[in-house]
Protein backbone atom coordinates (compact mmCIF):
# COMPACT_ATOMS: atom_id res chain seq x y z
CA UNK A 1 0.00 0.00 0.00
CA UNK A 2 1.17 3.42 -0.83
CA UNK A 3 0.81 6.21 1.62
CA UNK A 4 0.20 9.46 0.17
CA UNK A 5 2.23 12.21 0.84
CA UNK A 6 1.55 15.72 -0.08
CA UNK A 7 3.33 18.98 -0.43
CA UNK A 8 0.77 22.06 0.11
CA UNK A 9 0.67 25.54 1.28
CA UNK A 10 -1.16 26.43 4.19
CA UNK A 11 -1.44 29.70 6.47
CA UNK A 12 0.69 31.50 8.51
CA UNK A 13 -0.42 30.93 12.29
CA UNK A 14 0.89 34.68 12.93
CA UNK A 15 0.35 36.37 10.12
CA UNK A 16 -2.69 34.26 8.29
CA UNK A 17 -1.31 34.64 5.09
CA UNK A 18 -0.74 31.15 2.36
CA UNK A 19 3.11 31.31 2.78
CA UNK A 20 3.77 28.13 4.37
CA UNK A 21 5.32 25.10 2.61
CA UNK A 22 3.97 21.64 4.32
CA UNK A 23 4.34 18.26 3.80
CA UNK A 24 1.24 16.11 5.01
CA UNK A 25 0.23 12.62 5.46
CA UNK A 26 -2.76 12.03 6.20
CA UNK A 27 -4.12 9.69 8.77
CA UNK A 28 -4.26 5.87 7.49
CA UNK A 29 -5.56 2.46 8.79
CA UNK A 30 -4.59 -0.66 7.12
CA UNK A 31 -4.65 -4.43 7.55
CA UNK A 32 -1.38 -5.35 8.42
CA UNK A 33 1.23 -7.43 6.45
CA UNK A 34 3.00 -9.15 8.60
CA UNK A 35 2.86 -12.79 9.01
CA UNK A 36 3.06 -14.91 12.36
CA UNK A 37 2.30 -18.34 13.08
CA UNK A 38 -0.86 -16.71 15.07
CA UNK A 39 -1.95 -15.56 11.55
CA UNK A 40 -1.80 -12.46 10.13
CA UNK A 41 -0.62 -9.13 11.58
CA UNK A 42 -3.77 -6.96 12.88
CA UNK A 43 -4.44 -3.38 11.85
CA UNK A 44 -1.78 -1.16 11.34
CA UNK A 45 -2.71 2.75 12.22
CA UNK A 46 -0.22 5.55 10.62
CA UNK A 47 -0.89 8.74 12.09
CA UNK A 48 -1.55 11.95 10.37
CA UNK A 49 1.84 14.15 10.56
CA UNK A 50 2.92 17.53 8.92
CA UNK A 51 6.42 18.66 8.74
CA UNK A 52 7.13 22.18 7.78
CA UNK A 53 9.39 23.19 5.01
CA UNK A 54 9.63 26.61 4.88
CA UNK A 55 9.07 29.63 7.51
CA UNK A 56 6.82 32.78 6.50
CA UNK A 57 8.08 35.13 3.62
CA UNK A 58 5.18 37.68 4.99
CA UNK A 59 6.21 38.05 8.74
CA UNK A 60 9.83 36.94 8.55
CA UNK A 61 9.37 33.94 11.20
CA UNK A 62 11.75 30.76 11.23
CA UNK A 63 10.61 27.50 10.41
CA UNK A 64 10.93 26.58 14.20
CA UNK A 65 8.97 29.01 15.15
CA UNK A 66 6.08 28.26 12.67
CA UNK A 67 6.65 24.63 13.50
CA UNK A 68 6.57 25.37 17.10
CA UNK A 69 3.20 27.02 16.85
CA UNK A 70 1.07 24.94 14.17
CA UNK A 71 2.11 21.96 16.73
CA UNK A 72 1.23 23.05 19.93
CA UNK A 73 -2.54 22.38 18.87
CA UNK A 74 -4.30 24.80 21.58
CA UNK A 75 -3.74 26.29 25.13
CA UNK A 76 -3.53 23.84 27.70
CA UNK A 77 -6.33 23.98 30.23
CA UNK A 78 -5.58 25.08 33.94
CA UNK A 79 -5.96 22.05 36.35
CA UNK A 80 -8.63 24.48 38.28
CA UNK A 81 -10.78 25.44 34.94
CA UNK A 82 -10.71 21.74 34.68
CA UNK A 83 -12.35 21.03 37.70
CA UNK A 84 -14.51 23.38 37.18
CA UNK A 85 -15.71 22.06 33.65
CA UNK A 86 -16.07 18.67 35.36
CA UNK A 87 -18.17 20.20 38.51
CA UNK A 88 -20.56 21.63 36.01
CA UNK A 89 -21.35 18.67 33.42
CA UNK A 90 -22.26 16.81 36.89
CA UNK A 91 -19.57 14.87 36.56
CA UNK A 92 -17.35 13.49 40.06
CA UNK A 93 -14.00 15.46 41.06
CA UNK A 94 -12.97 12.94 43.77
CA UNK A 95 -13.19 9.29 43.68
CA UNK A 96 -13.87 7.78 46.91
CA UNK A 97 -13.82 3.85 47.97
CA UNK A 98 -16.15 1.71 50.45
CA UNK A 99 -13.01 1.96 52.52
CA UNK A 100 -12.39 5.62 52.87
CA UNK A 101 -15.88 6.20 54.06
Amino acid sequence: MVILVEERLTNCPFCKQLTIKVLHQPFVARKGLTKSRFGTGGPVYNKEKTEVLSGCSACGKSVKDVDEELNRGGKEIPHAERLKRLQEAGLPTKIESKRDR
